[in-house]
């Protein structure tokens, strides 16, 4: 049976959505790190995505696509310093296309390590997740918390302090990997 445009392109914009899920953490980091201006960066991250859809028919599943997708990023890096008049201030062509390749070399690492915090965070107990996502999620102060939940300002500290320790923990035993977390 022949399938319709509909589910084509469907399916297309599917693989498209995951592939982009995928990379968007890297390239945004990637961005604004170049440019320090938050709305210019989100600008040029949402041109890389236009332009990683535009292209995405030539991209080979085969392949990994962060290398492609951070290539994108920096000739648009390249094209919004030429378009704001500015010479590079920080870095030339060369500095940008090894930063890329860097940050598609941690790629990998990265990933590993928030798979195995996340299985982490679903070890942890409704509350001290609770006060987590309050401050991580929601960018809530420890002032705002202890508030919101009725605790000390000195509770709060001491609950994120042994779960940023206890979660250190649970990720190195299960990358079998071993850092001190300051």
């Amino acid at each position: 049976m022949k399938k319709d445009s509909k589910d084509m392109d469907r399916q297309f914009k599917g693989q498209f959505a995951q592939q982009w899920t995928q990379v968007q953490p890297i390239v945004a980091s990637y961005v604004r790190s170049m440019i320090l201006s938050f709305h210019d960066a989100e600008d040029v991250i949402q041109e890389v995505a236009v332009a990683f859809a535009m292209s995405f028919e030539r991209y080979d599943p085969e392949r990994p696509s962060v290398p492609w997708v951070l290539s994108i990023a920096r000739h648009k890096v390249i094209d919004y310093i030429r378009a704001k008049g500015q010479a590079p201030t920080v870095f030339d062509e060369k500095t940008l296309e090894f930063l890329a390749r860097a940050y598609a070399s941690v790629q990998d690492e990265s990933q590993e390590i928030q798979e195995a915090l996340q299985g982490c965070m679903q070890r942890l107990n409704e509350r001290p997740r609770h006060v987590v996502n309050l401050r991580y999620m929601r960018d809530m102060s420890l002032t705002e918390i202890a508030q919101r939940l009725g605790m000390s300002n000195n509770a709060v500290y001491v609950m994120l302090h042994r779960v940023k320790d206890a979660q250190a923990e649970c990720v190195q035993r299960k990358l079998k990997i071993q850092w001190k977390i300051s």
